[in-house]
C-alpha cells in the first residue's frame, strides 16, 4: 500500500522545519564556542562595511530611484469626482506597487552587499566551516594536501569557489530583476520567481564551503538539493529572511555558514 497523503505532507513539513532549525542551531553553536568568534567577526565587520556602502549609495540616490520607479508605473489622472469610484482603488494599487518595487530595490542592494562581503570574507568563512565540521563530527572531509601547499590551495579554492557561486547566482537573478524593472507589470511574475530562485540557491551558497572541501560536483549538488527539496527550502527561507531583517543581516553570514556546515554534516550528498 502507498503512504497516506497526510503522512506524506507531515513528512514534508517536518523536513521543512528541520531545515529552518539549522539557523537556530548554528547561532547557538557560535554563541557557545568562543573559539569561533575571531573567525566569525571578520565577515560581520565586512558585512557592516558593505551594507553601509550599499545602502548609503541607495539613500544618496533615492530621488533618482524613486523617479525611475514612478516612470515605469502608469499615471492615473482623475478629472471628475465620480471617477474616484474606480480610479481611487487603482491609484492605491499603483502606490503600493511603487513602494513594493522600492523595497525590492533595497532588498537587492542588501543581498548584493551581503554577497560582496561573503566574497571578501571567503577564506575566513572557509576556515570557520572547517572548524564547525571538526566540532560536529570530530574530523573534516577534505583534500589530502598538507602544509603550506594546503594553505595556499585552500585560500585560492575558497576565493574561486565563492566567486563562481556568486557569478552563477547573479547570472540567474539579474535578468529577472532587470525584466521586472523594465517591463511594466512584469514584477507580478518576476518578483515571485526571484524569491523562489533565491530560496533554492541560498543552500548552495552557504553549504558551499563544506561541499567544496568534499569536492562535490555541481551536478551532485543539484541532485542533493532536488532530493531533499523541503529541507533545503526551509533552510533557504530562513536564510532569505535573515538577509533582509535589519540588524540580523549584519551577523547573518557566519551564522548561515555554520548552519550550512551542520546541514551538510547531518544530511550529506550521496
Amino acid at each position: 500500500m502507498g503512504s497516506e497523503p497526510g503522512a506524506s505532507q507531515a513528512g514534508v513539513a517536518t523536513r521543512f522545519f528541520s531545515g529552518t532549525g539549522f539557523f537556530i542551531e548554528g547561532l547557538g553553536l557560535l554563541r557557545a564556542q568562543r573559539s569561533l568568534w575571531g573567525l566569525a567577526s571578520v565577515p560581520v565587520l565586512l558585512s557592516i562595511l558593505s551594507l553601509a556602502v550599499g545602502l548609503g549609495l541607495l539613500i544618496s540616490n533615492f530621488g533618482e530611484v524613486r523617479t525611475w520607479v514612478d516612470s515605469i508605473l502608469p499615471v492615473l489622472v482623475v478629472d471628475h469626482w465620480y471617477e474616484w469610484i474606480w480610479l481611487g482603488p487603482a491609484k492605491l494599487a499603483v502606490a503600493l506597487a511603487s513602494w513594493l518595487i522600492l523595497l525590492l530595490v533595497a532588498a537587492a542592494v542588501s543581498l548584493v552587499s551581503v554577497l560582496v562581503a561573503s566574497l571578501l570574507a571567503a577564506p575566513f568563512l572557509d576556515r570557520l566551516s572547517w572548524r564547525v565540521e571538526e566540532m560536529a563530527q570530530g574530523a573534516v572531509v577534505e583534500s589530502t594536501d598538507s602544509g603550506l601547499r594546503a594553505v595556499s590551495a585552500d585560500l585560492g579554492r575558497s576565493l574561486l569557489a565563492e566567486l563562481k557561486r556568486i557569478g552563477f547566482f547573479l547570472s540567474l537573478w539579474t535578468p529577472l530583476v532587470v525584466i521586472g524593472f523594465v517591463i511594466p507589470g512584469a514584477q507580478l511574475i518576476t518578483a515571485p520567481l526571484v524569491v523562489l530562485l533565491t530560496l533554492v540557491l541560498l543552500p548552495l551558497q552557504f553549504c558551499g564551503y563544506t561541499l567544496d572541501r568534499r569536492q562535490v560536483s555541481f551536478r551532485q549538488r543539484r541532485q542533493w538539493i532536488q532530493g531533499d527539496s523541503a529541507r533545503m527550502l526551509g533552510f533557504g527561507a530562513v536564510a532569505f529572511a535573515a538577509c533582509f531583517v535589519p540588524g540580523v543581516n549584519l551577523v547573518m553570514i557566519p551564522v548561515l555558514v555554520t548552519a550550512g556546515t551542520l546541514l551538510v554534516v547531518r544530511h550529506p550528498p550521496s
